[in-house]
């Protein structure tokens, strides 16, 4: 066990590197300069999102869905690496905080930071979805430990009696490509510069240094649902 947090926390520092060298350099130059964004003393980056950007941030023909339903009042989209170790954390503690509640409803938007690697896992789990085994696909990926690519994607869906040509024969699909590219654009242009960023009901939230906590998740919930 302390191996393994080790692992990850050896990941994390090479990713908040990654983000400060590299990620954050690279969508300042695509963007021109960060849109002013509200830093809290509550060590997360906010801003409320316009209408547009929300609908334009829920608008998917195949949500990748982790948690709640159709039904649930409350929206929450994460964008999400899945070689980011932050985004592993952050959603372990976001699963906690769901625990006993169908009012929220999250989904994934899987975006690539993080290189070529990070690419073709977005359309894994684009094409997981499209196949009809994301939850499966995703529960795969989220427990293995440290970084994914095509390869060790197709070990782990294959042990985990997933139909892996299929699902990597539709991730060849153009337009799955293309909806990994639209992702990426989409969350550069609402401000999400960093992952994970997560939208609750019309506010964008960064957390920026800090692990949230379950509570903290519960919180937010609880106060988009009262607007």
């Amino acid at each position: 066990m302390r191996i393994a947090l080790g692992v990850i926390a050896a990941l994390a520092v090479m990713f908040a590197a990654w983000s400060y060298f590299y990620v954050v350099p690279k969508y300042k130059e695509q963007t021109g300069g960060f849109e002013p964004i509200e830093v809290g003393g509550d060590g997360f980056a906010k801003k409320t999102l316009s209408t547009t950007e929300i609908k334009t941030i829920h608008d998917t023909d195949t949500p990748l869905t982790i948690a709640g339903n159709e039904n649930s009042p409350l929206k929450v989209v994460v964008f999400y690496d899945y070689n980011c170790p932050y985004c592993v954390i952050e959603e372990a503690a976001m699963h906690e905080a769901l625990a006993g509640r169908d009012d929220v409803r999250v989904v994934l938007r899987p975006v690539p930071f993080l290189g070529e690697d990070s690419y073709m896992m977005a359309a894994l789990a684009m094409a997981a979805a499209k196949v009809g085994v994301f939850p499966e696909f995703h529960k795969a990926i989220f427990n293995a430990q440290g970084k994914m690519n095509q390869e060790k994607a197709a070990i782990l869906m294959e042990e985990a009696g997933l139909p892996v040509a299929q699902i990597m024969q539709q991730a060849q699909d153009p337009l799955i490509r293309t909806a990994v590219q639209d992702n990426q654009q989409l969350a550069v242009d609402v401000g999400a510069h960093y992952v994970p960023s997560f939208v609750i009901g019309d506010r964008l939230y960064m957390p920026l240094d800090r692990d949230t906590t379950p509570e903290e998740f519960g919180d937010m919930f609880d106060q988009e649902l009262m607007h």
